[in-house]
């Protein structure tokens, strides 16, 4: 056969499919856009955290129209969904993806509770704060195994929030350490916002003031608590005080608080023994006067002769 026929032959044959392929090609892709959610993977970060659940995260989703085999891959609104889920107040992130296979993966971030703040005043005013001192509400299904601190309100002025970020630089460093981890109990602020911390074991408070050279505060500490377990009758102290540089003190402040009581006693005691004899001698005067004035009544009166 001619090969400039054969040429045209197959020219011809090109042309006459493509009205084939066009049409497969547009009912494939009429398919796809209708391709239903296949399923659905919740991926929860930092899961020694329970603020949030997988069914959590399904029950939004579900509020939101989405359902495995009911939604349409195509109308999927995928940023819409991710700000719904971190309008959760626990969630920090969300991140949400459709594979080829029509899957939908859904990767949460908690957020991370660093510290709980008690309020002293108030029994039932209570939160976390995260790593940048950002409050983060308790929550009525899972209870964050953090140090407590049991503080004054704290407001948000730069002396407050300068405040709070020491109270979770505090209790990171007592987290990450086996042995304080496990022998604080708890954290408090007193009222001029002095830091003190409470053992687990002993009677006894320790004052640390702020976390200013904390290393150096607590190496100091746990060297006293080596030594002295050894050489020291902890009945008679119940307060240690990390403060002054390079130094551990330790005070029985009952005992000071005693001493006191009675350096106070004896000082009334004076003050009225004091009082008593000032009375007495102005008594002593008024009757002196008393009797100075009766006499001078009693003597006779001269009479005047002319």
């Amino acid at each position: 056969m001619n090969p400039r026929i054969k040429k045209i032959g197959r020219n011809i044959l090109f042309l006459l499919s493509i009205p084939g392929i066009v049409g497969a090609f547009v009912f494939a892709n009429s398919n796809k856009q209708n391709e239903k959610l296949h399923g659905i993977h919740i991926d929860i970060q930092n899961t020694e955290l329970s603020f949030v659940t997988e069914n959590d995260i399904l029950q939004l989703l579900d509020e939101n129209g989405v359902a495995i085999e009911k939604s349409v891959v195509n109308n999927v609104q995928i940023n819409t969904l991710e700000n719904v889920i971190k309008e959760n107040k626990w969630v920090t992130d969300a991140e949400i993806y459709i594979t080829a296979n029509h899957d939908m993966n859904v990767k949460v971030t908690q957020k991370t509770p660093i510290v709980r703040i008690n309020q002293t005043d108030s029994n039932d005013y209570a939160y976390y704060l995260d790593v940048y001192a950002n409050p983060i509400e308790l929550s009525n299904q899972y209870i964050a195994k953090v140090p407590i601190v049991t503080s004054p309100k704290l407001g948000y002025t730069r002396k407050d929030l300068q405040i709070k970020n020491d109270l979770v630089l505090l209790a990171n460093y007592i987290q990450k350490d086996t042995f304080w981890n496990a022998m604080i109990s708890q954290i408090n602020l007193d009222h001029k916002y002095q830091i003190e911390l409470i053992p687990t074991l002993g009677n006894h408070l320790i004052l640390i003031g702020n976390i200013e050279n904390l290393d150096s505060k607590m190496k100091r500490l746990f060297a006293f608590y080596q030594k002295g377990l050894q050489t020291i009758d902890w009945n008679r102290y119940n307060e240690i005080d990390l403060r002054f540089s390079h130094q551990v003190v330790a005070r029985n402040t009952h005992a000071i608080e005693l001493i006191d009581k009675t350096i106070e006693k004896d000082r009334l005691e004076r003050i009225k023994a004091d009082r008593e004899k000032y009375l007495m001698s102005l008594q002593k005067r008024s009757n002196k006067i008393n009797a100075t004035t009766s006499s001078k009544k009693n003597l006779p009166v001269k009479k005047s002769t002319h």
